[in-house]
């Protein structure tokens, strides 16, 4: 009973290891020899050798990779050069299918999403798949797509080696328009399921209405998504408030999605500071309240509170009129000349719009433009005699508020005039000469804003 035991033992040795033979070489049972971080070692990697080979190194790469999770001890002994016969055709350039050490492998172009047809393929192939743009020339393998980034091993020689995320390659996953993935074998990394080699984990992504300020001396990349793999779209400079409307955890970053001023993406928030942004307040100023026809009066914006983002528009409406017109319209400029085409009572509107919230303050401020101030003062009569009056009359239009005169008169050849009558409303005044001669009369009219318009009248006297 031993002895047919033991020669029943090594009957089913024997079949065990026949069946194994042929399985790993027709690629029907899953082989697992090699870890995550066994099949990401630095010196799994390659650079290419010749400035055309991109392609070929990548698939180099890919076949060592399967090696290794197939179990062959020797992996490292597949070069770009002992590939170059069986995957390179001299000339012309890679192989759209073909076989080395049993392993097989084909190619295919991308259609549809290709982002999504990329993650399908990752899932299936855990040994990588080269991916290559037709349009910049140029292939990488792509190893894997973990928690929303896709990573990958990029053959030129000025990128940083071994496993890196997407973005720091030189073909972006966007612009991929073929690949060359295994057939055969089908293998996976030790420790992991088949179904969850290549997962793509979608984030939890939470709304909210926050404002962070970017705290980076060089600034915050604004990225297409949430995730290192994804393309750079912008700049969000040191200091900038954003308004962060989505959030997210990816690759141990804290993503926020901004829509603030041009920039529309996902930027990480560990390179930011979450604030609180005081209420925007509008205190705007006019150089005067009020001016003379052909005159301009400056209107200056001034706020406090707000993001620090900020526009400014500026507008008036003529008293009677229902209609705004821009003086300018939204701008950086703090500050506008206005100059009144014609007399009468305006409404100065200064608008303040905050770029990242979206608030909106408003300020209204009155202006009056009044025709410059003018004499057109008379006399009664230019002639009169000895002892005989004359009523001098202060004429006068436009300015500002109410208007006062004054009247002066002396003779022709005097240095200095003698008061008549002094600033009042009173708009008439007498003269009445002790002297034959010629005389000057002096009329001043003056408004509230102490603007003087002087008229020099002159009255010719005789005896009789």
């Amino acid at each position: 009973m031993q002895k047919i035991s033991k020669i029943s033992i090594v009957l089913v040795l024997c079949c065990l290891m026949s069946v194994l033979s042929l399985t790993t070489a027709f690629g029907s049972v899953q082989t697992k020899a090699a870890t995550f971080n066994e099949l990401n070692a630095p010196g799994v990697f390659l650079k290419q050798q010749g400035s055309d080979t991109c392609t070929l190194c990548a698939n180099t790469m890919m076949l060592r990779r399967t090696a290794l999770l197939r179990g062959d001890s020797d992996w490292y002994t597949i070069t770009e050069s002992s590939c170059r016969y069986a995957l390179w055709y001299e000339y012309v350039g890679m192989y759209s299918s073909y076989s080395y050490r049993n392993i097989y492998v084909t190619s295919t172009r991308i259609y549809g999403n290709t982002r999504s047809e990329l993650i399908n393929l990752l899932r299936q192939h855990p040994e990588g798949i080269v991916a290559y743009d037709y349009d910049h020339p140029h292939a990488i393998l792509l190893t894997d797509y973990s928690n929303g980034v896709f990573y990958c091993a990029d053959p030129a020689n000025y990128i940083a080696s071994g496993r890196i995320p997407n973005s720091q390659a030189m073909t972006s996953v966007d612009s991929i328009e073929a690949v060359w993935y295994v057939t055969s074998p089908t293998v996976g990394i030790s420790g992991e399921s088949s179904d969850n080699q290549t997962e793509d984990k979608t984030p939890e992504v939470t709304t909210v209405r926050e404002y962070w300020k970017v705290k980076a001396s060089a600034g915050i990349n604004v990225r297409q998504g949430a995730g290192l793999g994804y393309s750079v779209k912008g700049l969000a400079a040191n200091g900038m408030t954003l308004k962060i409307l989505k959030k997210t955890s990816v690759d141990g970053y804290t993503w926020g999605y901004t829509e603030t001023n041009a920039l529309n993406g996902w930027v990480a928030l560990n390179y930011a500071q979450k604030v609180t942004v005081p209420t925007l307040t509008n205190q705007s100023v006019l150089s005067a309240d009020s001016i003379s026809m052909g005159s301009s009066v400056k209107v200056k914006a001034v706020s406090s509170g707000g993001s620090g983002s900020l526009e400014y528009c500026y507008s008036y409406q003529k008293a009677g009129s229902s209609v705004w017109t821009d003086i300018r319209d939204y701008s950086a400029s703090t500050a506008v000349t206005f100059t009144p085409d014609a007399a009468g009572t305006y409404c100065i509107r200064v608008k303040i719009h905050d770029k990242v919230t979206g608030a909106v303050a408003q300020l209204k401020k009155s202006l009056t433009v009044y025709q410059p101030l003018s004499n057109t003062s008379v006399l009664s009569s230019q002639y009169t005699t000895v002892g005989h009056g004359v009523t001098v009359r202060g004429v006068s239009k436009g300015g500002k508020g109410t208007v006062q005169y004054t009247f002066y008169y002396k003779k022709s050849g005097a240095v200095a005039y003698s008061l008549l009558q002094g600033y009042s409303t009173n708009n008439k005044a007498s003269f009445v000469p002790g002297s034959a001669g010629t005389y000057e009369i002096l009329v001043k009219v003056k408004d509230e804003n102490n603007t003087i318009v002087k008229k020099v009248l002159t009255l010719t006297v005789t005896k009789s």
